[in-house]
């Protein structure tokens, strides 16, 4: 009986934070893993190669600390983008912190998921199928900051010039927040996403601000080519080739 009782208790508790979510901002940053080589791999770059590789990887590790992303939420619909920032000389490897998820705005609503991305100018419209990300719920749970966070795993197939990619996500989400979307256009989840990990990068929350005073604007973004992610995936791999016959490689 005190088990029923307990658990009706958070369950209110629950609703209530619930009814209360119409509004928010919540803020992201990035980090990463940092890539390591084989001993073939090393061999076949060669030292100055490697020297290079690991000052660019500094410079973008650098930048990256301090970008700050933000999910904005409002009328069961989402924006996921960076936050404005000042390009200097000294941060020209911006777009490579950008890289390889980040660029560009995502959004979402309960029927679709697209990403607005300006490619050397042109501007695409990416829409992704609906059941893209089929997440596994587990019962592993984590504290992050004030709230429960509990554990969900998907994998994702890419077709690459190589052969198919396999992308390994983790996304950590808390149903005290009931906004089921997260950064670089996650979704789906009962709850927030406060940490996502995609393969060696970790989106992870910073700041929570529900139901703010100012409005939070959410507007579907529509400039550009409308295109579906197969169809983009696809242009992309023809220039990749294209690139590759040209550099004789």
């Amino acid at each position: 009986m005190k088990i029923i009782i307990k658990f009706s208790i958070i369950l209110l508790a629950s609703l209530s934070i619930h009814a209360q979510t119409n509004s928010a901002i919540i803020t992201y940053k990035k980090t990463k893993k940092k890539k390591t080589f084989t001993v073939d791999k090393k061999q076949k770059l060669g030292k100055e190669k490697l020297k290079r590789f690991a000052a660019i990887e500094k410079e973008t590790d650098n930048i990256s600390s301090y970008l700050k992303f933000s999910l904005y939420y409002n009328d069961n619909q989402a924006s996921f983008k960076v936050n404005d920032f000042m390009e200097t000389p000294n941060n020209r490897y911006i777009k490579l912190a950008l890289l390889p998820y980040g660029k560009g705005e995502y959004y979402n609503n309960v029927k679709e998921k697209i990403k607005a991305v300006d490619i050397f100018g042109d501007f695409f419209l990416i829409h992704y199928p609906k059941d893209y990300t089929k997440w596994t719920l587990l019962d592993e749970t984590k504290k992050i900051g004030n709230y429960k966070a509990y554990k969900a795993v998907a994998i994702e197939k890419i077709k690459t010039k190589n052969g198919f990619k396999t992308n390994n996500i983790t996304a950590w989400y808390t149903p005290a927040i009931n906004i089921q979307y997260g950064p670089i256009g996650y979704s789906g989840l009962p709850g927030l996403i406060l940490e996502l990990k995609k393969n060696h990068i970790v989106y992870y929350v910073t700041n929570i601000k529900l139901n703010p005073k100012k409005q939070v604007e959410v507007k579907k973004p529509t400039k550009g080519k409308k295109i579906t992610y197969k169809e983009f995936n696809e242009m992309v791999l023809k220039a990749t080739k294209k690139l590759k016959k040209i550099r004789g490689s």
